[in-house]
């Protein structure tokens, strides 16, 4: 199966050739592929990037070259039951937003209950220290905010900070840092919450400083939350897994 990298490549060139290289909206690709905007958006940025793209105020103008381009990523996934499968587009977006150039974009991973998702953070962080994509990879902290259910002020002074301590964004600038099940936050303070990213990312830009940020949620997450962020991962449902990976990861979880 094909990863979301060279089905946007090659859908580019398919259009790209019909309109002798008029140019290509990223919402057109983004409807056409039934992907979301952002990550065609992070996709379409490392192409220009990397100099296969042409790149307009809100369009992809055109391809460098019309030329068949070969994908190669010699920086391996860690091994997981759908890698070549349901979790082919996952694993794509993942490698796109730690390998960014400079510094890490953060991600939102999205899943129902009993998806994998912590199975499959666990892996992206794997991925990036492999490939030095964190300057500090010593530090790490994860968070699950369902821990903080009776303790949402603690959970926020630990998030934002306070008067007399930092927030976990700051301690943890240069390492990994992982946010699970941010949906049971108010609406307000996800917003602080992007907020901080944003404050983040800015910093890094300035500093140069290499860091990755983890947000996992449920897939009932407001749209206005999810769009914040350049990359967002969905990943299927158990249910929705093919049959022969249900038998893998059933004799993986019974062996």
């Amino acid at each position: 199966m094909k990863g979301a990298k060279a089905l946007v490549l090659e859908y580019l060139e398919q259009e790209l050739l019909k309109n002798n290289n008029q140019g290509v909206e990223t919402q057109a690709v983004a409807i056409a592929l039934g992907m979301q905007r952002p990550n065609v958006s992070t996709i379409l940025n490392q192409l220009v990037k990397e100099g296969i793209l042409v790149k307009g105020s809100s369009f992809i103008d055109a391809l460098s070259t019309l030329d068949t381009v070969a994908l190669e990523n010699p920086l391996d996934f860690p091994a997981i039951i759908g890698e070549n499968g349901s979790l082919s587009t996952a694993i794509q977006l993942a490698q796109a937003a730690i390998l960014y150039p400079n510094y890490a974009l953060p991600v939102l991973v999205l899943s129902e209950i009993g998806s994998g998702r912590t199975y499959f953070v666990d892996k992206m962080m794997e991925f990036a220290l492999q490939n030095h994509a964190v300057e500090q990879p010593h530090l790490f902290q994860k968070i699950n905010c369902l821990d903080y259910l009776d303790a949402l002020d603690d959970l926020l002074h630990l998030l934002f900070g306070s008067d007399t301590s930092a927030s976990v964004f700051e301690k943890i600038a240069e390492g990994i840092l992982f946010i699970d099940n941010i949906h049971i936050l108010p609406l307000a303070d996800q917003n602080r919450l992007i907020s901080w990213l944003n404050h983040r990312e800015k910093e890094q830009k300035r500093h140069q400083k290499k860091g990755l940020v983890i947000i996992g949620s449920d897939a009932k997450i407001s749209d206005h939350f999810s769009n914040k962020f350049p990359v967002v991962i969905q990943l299927p449902s158990y249910v929705n897994r093919p049959i022969s990976e249900k038998l893998e990861l059933l004799n993986y979880f019974f062996s």
